[in-house]
């Protein structure tokens, strides 16, 4: 296995018309429902099956792996939701029946005003890699309290959320949706990407 604990970024993963079918598509509000973990509420759909596989396969081609495990959902953010900080890493409790060697963000809509995409941060302690030997409960004592306190963290890279990009990276990195809170209102002026949690 090749670059795995690479950032690896990649534009134009599908074609034109296969990308904006799934434009449309996830601008429909009605496929999203409201998903609870803990005390937060966030939104989610089912991601097409077709776009799961083309994303899958540009996985594993760009980390020269077969995926063994992984799970696949559109999450939409807006300015009315979704607003907290919430500087994280996956490798923690992420929903899975499974512990991801990676995430991945795919890219459908963008604000075109404001940068906006994916942060990666440097805890002050920790660095910019939650230690491989935290369990799920030093993540949620010694990460996760601290998630919404910026002065614990330095800002250290934005990639871009250009649409039709796919952007993947070791589970264990601190990261953030950015910026904190989106500008749009309407489904379409909001953030709607596809994540991914997977296995190599």
């Amino acid at each position: 296995m090749q670059n795995n604990k690479s950032i690896i970024v990649l534009d134009d993963v599908l074609d034109i018309e296969e990308f904006e079918s799934l434009k449309d598509y996830s601008c429909e509000e009605t496929r999203f429902r409201a998903l609870q973990a803990g005390d937060k509420f966030y939104y989610v759909a089912d991601a097409p099956y077709n776009v799961i596989d083309k994303v899958n396969l540009a996985i594993e081609e760009a980390y020269k792996a077969k995926i063994q495990k992984s799970i696949s959902f559109l999450r939409l953010a807006s300015s009315l939701f979704n607003v907290d900080l919430r500087i994280h890493c996956d490798n923690g409790n992420v929903g899975t029946d499974f512990a991801p060697s990676h995430g991945a963000v795919f890219y459908i809509t963008h604000d075109e005003k404001n940068i906006n995409g994916t942060a990666f941060w440097k805890h002050n302690e920790y660095g910019y890699v939650c230690p491989s030997d935290f369990t799920d409960e030093d993540i949620q004592k010694k990460i996760m309290c601290d998630k919404e306190d910026q002065s614990k963290w330095n800002l250290s890279t934005i990639i871009g959320g250009v649409p039709n990009r796919l952007l993947s990276y070791p589970a264990g990195y601190f990261h953030s949706k950015y910026p904190r809170v989106m500008s749009g209102k309407k489904i379409k002026d909001s953030r709607i990407v596809m994540v991914v949690f997977f296995k190599i």
